[in-house]
């Protein structure tokens, strides 16, 4: 069972002991994402993420890299639209130099000037492959068009122009904001000594800021609108987003399932009759995107240009009769079975549920635990999974295209 402890910075350690386990993972959580951003400083959670590998007050760049592949563990991070997340997993007896590494990253690193320079150009040098990838860039044109207003509407890299105009000072002031006690999580789970490793935690972050953070709120309208651009690609690619339950609603639990039998899986409706049945496309699924304060599920399919209309016809033609026929109670048995074996394989992880404690306390300021989680998905009844259903409606929908 999950143990959580506050410090007097602010900062929460929660952590799990796992018999089975002959590693462990740890993760440091900072509420730093996206939707946090001002439209003048897009991307800047991410581009300090890649500042942290950059050299701190002790280590440079190559110091950090040697040290981490030395000890065998394997150090990574990332941002997301509601958290940035620096990660490892390591033996054992690697377990406090990986902590002290991960915390000199994110209190030490020194933001050198050249450094920042040279980083520019390689995120700048991201966006351009994402925006070369036309089925991550019509997801971005969908969450734009589908949140014009909001943060989440936004590219979690940035632009090529707000990319360009970060400076150190805006940084520095980004994360005096930011990486507060209050905005961190330090999650572990695996093999451990649970008291050499509560003192390890104190002593490393005992001068993290402790002031606290005031979260800024936005409108969250779910617009409807269409994007339509010309690329030199091969593919049309078509998005559609529909409207979702936020990740704070435990109603996301029916809209999973019904996301699962609609376009989440090899035996959904959609890839059965668009791929396998039609032979109209080798990609084509649907994905729900839930964030605390916007949220909506993403339906996506790429096919030949000559098979655009028709593709376009036929998800609509299924959310339809989604939204208005609902599901059977075999569909809804078929994804409950689907729904716990997957996530009851995944919890195996120590990696896995590092992250979801890391995430979950973090973001939703409480843990659901395994049984918690599936006891939430047996409880779905039809009634409840056609009320999700109904959110499905192709009235109500953002689309995105991407045409040769």
């Amino acid at each position: 069972m999950y143990k959580i402890l506050e410090f007097d910075s602010g900062i929460r350690l929660i952590y799990e002991n796992l018999a089975h386990a002959k590693s462990v993972s740890a993760g440091i959580f900072i509420k730093s994402g996206s939707v946090f951003e001002t439209s003048l400083l897009h991307g800047i959670s991410h581009f300090i993420e890649h500042m942290l590998f950059k050299g701190t007050t002790t280590r440079s760049a190559m110091d950090i890299t040697t040290l981490s592949e030395l000890t065998g563990g394997r150090l990574n991070a990332y941002t997301d639209r509601e958290c940035t997340c620096i990660y490892t997993r390591a033996l054992p007896e690697d377990l406090d130099i990986s902590l002290e590494l991960m915390s000199d990253m994110l209190l030490n690193s020194v933001f050198d000037t050249e450094a920042i320079r040279t980083e520019k150009n390689v995120v700048l040098e991201e966006i351009k492959m994402y925006e070369d990838n036309p089925e991550e860039l019509v997801h971005d044109m969908l969450a734009e068009i589908t949140y014009p207003s909001h943060p989440i509407g936004k590219p979690i890299v940035g632009t090529c122009d707000t990319v360009s105009s970060f400076t150190r000072e805006h940084i520095k002031e980004y994360i005096n904001s930011r990486y507060t006690g209050n905005n961190i999580v330090i999650s572990v789970t695996g093999k451990f000594d649970e008291p050499s490793l509560i003192k390890k935690v104190a002593k490393l972050f005992e001068n993290v800021n402790s002031s606290r953070c005031v979260d800024s709120s936005y409108d969250a309208n779910f617009t409807c609108n269409k994007k339509k651009v010309k690329k030199p690609v091969e593919q049309a690619h078509i998005a559609l987003s529909f409207m979702a339950y936020p990740s704070t609603d435990d109603k996301k639990y029916s809209l999973s399932l019904v996301n699962s039998i609609f376009g989440g899986s090899t035996n959904s409706r959609l890839f059965q009759k668009v791929r396998e049945e039609l032979g109209l496309a080798y990609s084509v699924y649907s994905c729900p995107n839930v964030y605390t304060s916007a949220s909506y599920t993403s339906v996506y399919a790429a096919c030949g240009l000559e098979n655009l209309n028709l593709v376009q016809e036929l998800l609509l033609e299924e959310s339809y009769n989604l939204s208005k026929n609902g599901i059977t109670e075999k569909e809804l048995e078929f994804a409950k079975k689907q729904f716990a074996c997957s996530f009851v394989l995944s919890s195996e992880s120590s990696g896995s549920l590092m992250s979801s404690y890391g995430r979950q306390l973090l973001i939703l300021d409480r843990i659901k635990t395994d049984e918690e989680i599936l006891n939430k998905i047996q409880s779905v009844n039809l009634d409840a999974a056609n009320r999700a259903a109904t959110l499905f409606n192709p009235d109500k929908i953002s689309t995105a295209i991407i045409t040769p």
